[in-house]
Order: C-alpha cells, then sequence, then structure tokens
C-alpha cells in the first residue's frame, strides 16, 4: 500500500510502514524494496522513518512485479488481535458497507463486529448495505483502520434490490341490491275506478273480443287467471266476484 510518503511493507517475518523523506512517483504496488531508517511509533502505527529515498543506500527497488501477500481474517480477528495483523495485508469476506465517506471513514461491519475503512477510493461502486470482499492494509491511527489502496480491492457480492411497497387497493362500498319489486294480485278492477263492479266485466270482456287495446296496468288488474292477456275467463272470473259468488 502506497500512500505518498507511507509505504507499506511485508515480508514472511511481519510488516511496516515506511516513511519516506517525500514520496516516490516511480514505485509500485508488488516492487520489492530494501529501506534502513530509524524505528518508530507514530500514533501507534510502526515505522521505519527518515528514510531517504534518494540515497541507493536508505532505499531500492530490488525487484517488480511480486505477488502480494495475503491472509484471510475476520473483523472480530482484527480488533482482538491487531498488533498481529499491524501493515500486513488481508481480506475480509461478507463484511456490510456502511454510510460512504470517501474523505474519511467508512464503516463495514461483519457479523456484528464493525471497523472503520479510511479514505475510501472514490471509484468503488459499493454502496451503503452492500455485502462486500475487502482487501486492504491494516493501519493505525491512535485506532485502528483498514487502507484499501485501489478500487479493485473492493468486490460487491450481494446488492439489495429495493421493492416498492404496493398503493393499498381501496376496497369498494358494498352495494345494496334493491329489494325486488312486488307485483301486486290482480284484484279485478279493471277501469282503475277502485272498486270492482260489472263495468270491470265488460271491459275485461271488450279487451278479451279485442274491441279495445288494454293497458299494462288494465292487465295487471284484469289478468285473473294470470295468463299473460286478458281473456273472457277473466270476465267471467270478474263478473263472478261482482256478483258475490267468486
Amino acid at each position: 500500500f502506497i500512500d505518498g510518503r507511507n509505504v507499506y511493507v511485508e515480508d514472511s517475518t511481519g510488516a511496516i510502514c515506511v516513511y519516506l523523506n517525500a514520496a516516490l512517483s516511480t514505485l509500485n504496488l508488488g516492487d520489492c524494496v530494501r529501506a534502513v531508517g530509524t524505528r518508530a511509533t507514530y500514533k501507534n502505527l510502526p515505522e521505519l522513518s527518515g528514510v531517504d529515498q534518494t540515497n541507493e543506500e536508505q532505499f531500492a527497488v530490488l525487484s517488480t512485479g511480486n505477488a502480494l501477500p495475503l491472509q484471510d481474517v475476520t473483523v472480530a480477528e482484527l480488533l482482538a488481535d491487531t498488533n498481529a495483523y499491524i501493515c500486513e495485508r488481508v481480506a475480509i469476506t461478507g463484511a456490510v458497507m456502511g454510510a460512504v465517506n470517501n474523505s474519511g471513514n467508512t464503516p463495514i461491519t461483519q457479523d456484528g463486529s464493525e471497523i472503520n475503512i479510511y479514505r475510501l477510493p472514490a471509484a468503488v461502486t459499493a454502496v451503503e448495505g452492500d455485502t462486500v470482499d475487502v482487501i486492504s492494509v491494516v493501519g493505525m491511527y491512535n485506532s485502528i483502520q483498514l487502507r484499501v489502496a485501489q478500487a479493485e480491492d473492493v468486490t460487491v457480492t450481494n446488492h439489495p434490490v429495493e421493492t416498492e411497497t404496493p398503493e393499498p387497493t381501496e376496497t369498494p362500498e358494498p352495494t345494496e341490491t334493491p329489494a325486488p319489486t312486488e307485483t301486486p294480485a290482480p284484484d279485478g278492477d279493471v277501469n282503475l275506478d277502485g272498486s270492482v263492479e260489472a263495468t270491470d266485466a265488460l271491459l275485461a270482456l271488450r279487451f278479451a273480443l279485442e274491441m279495445q287495446i288494454p293497458t299494462e296496468e288494465n292487465i295487471a288488474h284484469g289478468d285473473m287467471d294470470l295468463s299473460g292477456a286478458i281473456e273472457a275467463t277473466d270476465a267471467l272470473i270478474i263478473l263472478r266476484m261482482t256478483m258475490g259468488i267468486q
């Protein structure tokens, strides 16, 4: 990991931050270097300080394109034994990204344990809520922090899909079914004068003989046998009613 004058180096014995007198633009990840300086500590970060990058006796690139060391750890392990991993390159899998802050701390949480990534590269596409795998070096500035070298070191393994809550469907008000209209029983009052007399029987007979055309109301009162029309039998029934024998 290279951050200006801070160069994190690691070998089989451990790791440390080499603090150069000035940034070296030609230095790349994967370079194998030799550094000579003074052992120091800054904000709890172990350093090799006072290294003059222009002096080959103090700093030299021995080879390039080397495979970078990497070990799998959990956030809980880092928090429990920070000194065992300080300045080393580690991989954390299945962490959940918190609120992204590219100029400050971006928290990640794994199984209930939380740690901060300091100055997450702006090119990282992960957003809050994403599940990610992170490759970083373990840094220190009074307390532990992770430092990510490049955007490719943060891989999104799960991006939650937001589902829209459907609008509640309004239940229509129940409609009242109108009560069926009762059809009155025929009463023989064919002429609709409010009483049943011989004139009603005579009018019914005229309707039966098609001498007159009845209205629906005439039929409703004069169709005594409910045949659908006023016939001679209806006239006879009405006549019998007027005589008191029906």
